[in-house]
């Protein structure tokens, strides 16, 4: 399979679970980057990276976890980044001397990486593995005041890096305040989790739809 084949399968995939990679509303703890290099991902690594279920940052390959002594937990799945290069002066001036056209194509490669959480690795980087807290949106007032007049109001736990509401619990879940671009992205989130909650306990009628939509988000989840 292309590499194109492979990037475009992984985005249907996660579209067809519900997540929007260019459209998530609060972001992992700090930007993508390689936890050997340290070097950040670029182009449209940093939106499959920050799509995924982690709140570390930091990323290896394979290859690089054997190379520091650790290893990937049984039954972990990669992500495929896609690494780009063309080709340098040199190569060109070579290929123009032996009387071939010089190639101003890109060289593109796919690589899987995996988090740092689904990994065991030695203790002497955790250092390098420490969550990063970003500043807290400010509160806005009447947003807060709207979720604590709510009647039957859920329990809201903050934690992880998923939006969600549990019939089972009455709960919804959030990422940390923290992981928010905006004050207005996490209430716009934690009203969207509030409006799941209405329609299974608040709304009857609606309930059927609930259960509809609460199977599915199971099934994605699975």
């Amino acid at each position: 399979m292309r590499v194109y084949d492979t990037i475009t399968e992984q985005i249907l995939t996660q579209l067809e679970q519900g997540t929007v990679p260019w459209r998530k509303p609060w972001t992992s703890r700090g930007v993508p980057r390689n936890l050997l290099s340290l070097k950040p991902y670029r182009g449209i690594n940093v939106w499959l990276l920050l799509s995924r279920p982690y709140t570390s940052p930091y990323w290896c390959t394979f290859k690089q976890v054997q190379e520091i002594g650790g290893t990937v937990r049984k039954g972990e799945k990669g992500t495929t980044v896609v690494f780009w290069k063309f080709a340098d002066k040199k190569q060109n001036e070579d290929r123009d001397q032996q009387g071939s056209r010089s190639s101003t194509a890109p060289l593109v490669r796919s690589y899987t990486v995996f988090n740092s959480e689904q990994c065991t690795l030695p203790a002497s980087l955790t250092e390098r593995i420490v969550v990063v807290i970003g500043e807290t949106p400010e509160p806005i007032t009447a947003c807060e005041q709207i979720i604590a007049t709510m009647p039957q109001r859920p329990t809201i736990a903050h934690g992880g890096d998923h939006a969600f509401y549990s019939p089972l619990f009455d709960l919804v879940g959030l990422p940390h305040r923290s992981q928010f671009m905006a004050a207005e992205a996490y209430y716009a989130t934690i009203y969207h989790e509030l409006v799941h909650h209405a329609a299974f306990r608040i709304m009857p009628r609606r309930r059927g739809r609930a259960d509809e939509h609460w199977r599915f988000r199971r099934s994605r989840s699975a």
